[in-house]
């Protein structure tokens, strides 16, 4: 499966839920700016040049603690699709207004790899509640043809959606 080496910047102040990796384990650096973090109930706060490694299965969440953009240089091995996750959660993160993400986004995200965890209930119940508030995000138009934040992107080989629901 290989690694997935990804870049990603954050806006001021907006955070990552807390959530689980189940199938890969996470490393990276702060390249620029200022990165707190909860790993496993224990709070760090890093900042330019800083490492930091979080084996699967760790519940965590981090977010961008200073004023400038996180700049954030990290690698997940395997790589699964986490790559598509991070786009997602980061485009959902970003888009958020007064640090409130949307529930019918991040669900729809969840549905789409389910080995990215956010909830820590049991799977299958997610996967029931879940598709709960997809089909009401449906019904009141939280996913139009395109352009919403953590959309399913689209691969430019094939012109079909790189994931579907699960």
């Amino acid at each position: 499966m290989g690694l997935v080496n990804q870049t990603l910047h954050l806006h001021n102040r907006h955070t990552a839920p807390m959530h689980v990796h189940v199938d890969q384990d996470e490393s990276g650096e702060v390249v620029s700016g200022q990165l707190s973090a909860i790993l496993d109930g224990k709070s760090v706060t890093l900042g330019a040049g800083e490492p930091v490694f979080i084996p699967r299965g760790v519940r965590h969440r981090w977010w961008n603690s200073g004023d400038e953009t996180l700049v954030f240089k990290g690698t997940a091995d395997p790589a699964g699709d986490f790559d598509h996750y991070l786009e997602g959660i980061f485009a959902i993160m970003n888009a958020s207004t007064g640090g409130r993400r949307s529930l019918f986004h991040l669900a729809h995200l969840s549905l789409r790899h389910p080995s990215q965890r956010l909830s820590p209930a049991p799977a299958w119940v997610d996967r029931i509640v879940f598709r709960v508030i997809v089909g009401i995000g449906t019904l009141v138009g939280a996913y139009p043809a395109s352009g919403w934040p953590g959309a399913p992107k689209t691969d430019p080989g094939d012109g079909k959606p790189r994931t579907t629901l699960a």
